[in-house]
């Protein structure tokens, strides 16, 4: 909350205040480096219509022990397949966040005289977190005024103040595909310790899209991201107008009007996803998203 302060100065005073703040991921799990995708110590598994040598589909690091040898890991699509080396990598899950950003602003006009004082101020906050793209950001703006006048008889002093916030939240714990999808935290957590998340990045990638991701048990966490989300706008008006007039020295009136109002919004998205016959995921029998708003 922004509460504008009374004028202190018989000439106009004009305050500005600045920061910029760089935030990083501190800590992200630790995992082991000595075996990657898979389960049991296999590298492969069954996949319909690719055969008992398919890449691995599997969402854990328990596979085989690395061996850096180049080696197939993505579906067939059209008869091509994605490859790489066979090696761990260490940071694969903090390359996906970013540098984060704070700016905060202010700005504050105030002059008093004998008998009146006034105070305008501004402040903004914008943010934009660690998680790729927009999706953790934060903006707010605030106006205010405080003022009064008087004099051994009467006062007048009046105040308002108004803010305007939007927000952009990431969904966080157990998806769900029934409605609004999985979550981009559960996604991070499933993936191997040897697939590079950057890689999934480009949407224009057949093999990052949700019909033919290499496993049916997670999703492109940049997919996730985009797809379900959750945005807030707030408005919000709030202030008081104060009177008082003095009777005699013992004998003297208030009156106060004050109020508060505000105007909220809650979306919450996620999208559909639909799997085409044929594709990856539907020969899995992966279940579809339903999506909701």
């Amino acid at each position: 909350m922004i509460t504008t302060k009374k004028g202190t100065s018989d000439k106009i005073k004009v305050d500005i205040t600045t920061s910029y703040d760089l935030q990083q991921v501190a800590r992200v799990p630790h995992i082991q480096t000595q075996f990657g995708t898979g389960w049991s110590g296999k590298s492969y598994s069954f996949v319909t219509g690719e055969g008992d040598t398919a890449a691995s589909n599997e969402n854990g690091s328990w596979g085989a022990e690395f061996n850096g040898l180049v080696k197939p890991w993505s579906r067939v699509v059209d008869n091509q397949q994605l490859i790489k080396p066979y090696v761990a990598l260490e940071e694969n899950v903090r390359e996906f966040f970013e540098i984060g950003n704070t700016l905060s602003q202010s700005v504050s006009i105030s002059k008093r005289t004998d008998n009146t004082d006034y105070s305008f101020t501004y402040s903004g906050l914008d943010m934009d977190g660690v998680i790729p793209t927009d999706r953790d950001s934060f903006t707010k703006r605030n106006f205010g005024f405080n003022g009064g006048t008087g004099d051994d008889k009467f006062s007048l002093r009046s105040s308002v103040n108004y803010s305007h916030k939007e927000q952009k939240a990431v969904a966080t714990g157990q998806g769900d595909d029934a409605g609004l999808g999985k979550s981009m935290f559960q996604d991070l957590i499933q993936l191997p310790n040897d697939l590079s998340l950057l890689d999934m990045k480009d949407e224009t990638n057949v093999f990052n899209t949700a019909p033919y991701f290499y496993t049916p048990y997670t999703t492109n966490p940049y997919l996730s991201l985009k797809n379900n989300n959750t945005e807030i706008t707030k408005d919000r008006v709030f202030g008081n107008i104060n009177f008082n007039y003095n009777f005699s020295d013992s004998f003297s009136a208030n009156l106060q009007v004050s109020a508060d109002v505000e105007n909220e919004s809650v979306k919450r998205f996620g999208s559909i996803v639909r799997y085409p016959t044929g594709s990856p995921q539907d020969n899995a029998g992966s279940q579809e998203v339903v999506g909701a708003v």
